[in-house]
């Protein structure tokens, strides 16, 4: 009798691993399994298979493609991440939050739908400053929100960001060119504390800017 009690307890143990609903149901609803996105950095895609955007094989630094060019909203903050390849296949996002990581490129290009970003504090091990050094958001015309504050940026352009209100660069002390001659001047709002190398900002109209902005710096149309 108890040798037969554990057959059976190990036949229900396997039973549940090969047909768990949640994993055919996870799947099911993938219908080429053949395209994949490559994922380099194994917390990024740790964090994908952990909430079901991964392809079920951990450690193997692929993810179903169709399982994330459908999301709209990823929030990696705080997940000690270096490489955030395989973002560009997230070709509906529209927020995207990786704030204190240890990036120290990231490329947004391809999310053209973005109207958020936070990649704020990419810390490397041991402190500061922030890792980043550039940003390339001239594809990102929807983009309404950034902070990108505490990294090591020199140069920041937002020019082809026409509906941007919101820009966090604070404590880039490193930064020394920022252009936000984008025609929406009058809706937009800055941080620039702790910005000690940048003393003039290319902007829309210098006499409103003047006028309206309170910002210890100078403001021209061609800063140079």
């Amino acid at each position: 009798m108890r040798l037969l009690n554990l057959i059976l307890l190990a036949f229900s143990v396997i039973t549940f691993f090969s047909c768990n609903p949640e994993e055919e149901d996870y799947y099911e609803n993938v219908s080429n399994p053949n395209e994949l996105t490559y994922v380099p950095d194994d917390k990024f895609e740790q964090y994908l298979e952990d909430n079901n955007m991964g392809n079920g094989v951990h450690n193997d630094h692929y993810v179903f493609t169709e399982l994330i060019d459908i999301v709209t909203s990823l929030n990696v903050d705080y997940e000690y991440i270096y490489d955030l390849t395989g973002i560009e296949d997230f070709s509906a996002l529209e927020s995207l939050s990786c704030y204190y990581n240890h990036l120290s490129s990231l490329n947004v290009t391809q999310n053209t739908l973005l109207e958020y970003l936070d990649c704020s504090v990419q810390n490397p091990p041991g402190g500061y400053p922030g890792m980043l050094t550039e940003l390339d958001v001239s594809q990102n015309t929807h983009l309404t929100r950034v902070k990108c504050y505490s990294n090591s940026f020199t140069s920041l352009d937002f020019s082809n960001n026409p509906a941007l209100i919101e820009a966090d660069v604070e404590m880039n002390n490193s930064l020394s060119n920022l252009n936000v001659q984008n025609g929406n001047n009058h809706n937009l709002v800055m941080d620039l504390f702790s910005t000690n190398d940048l003393d003039c900002i290319t902007v829309d109209d210098p006499a409103w800017s003047y006028s309206y902005w309170t910002y210890d710096v100078d403001y021209s149309l061609n800063c140079q």
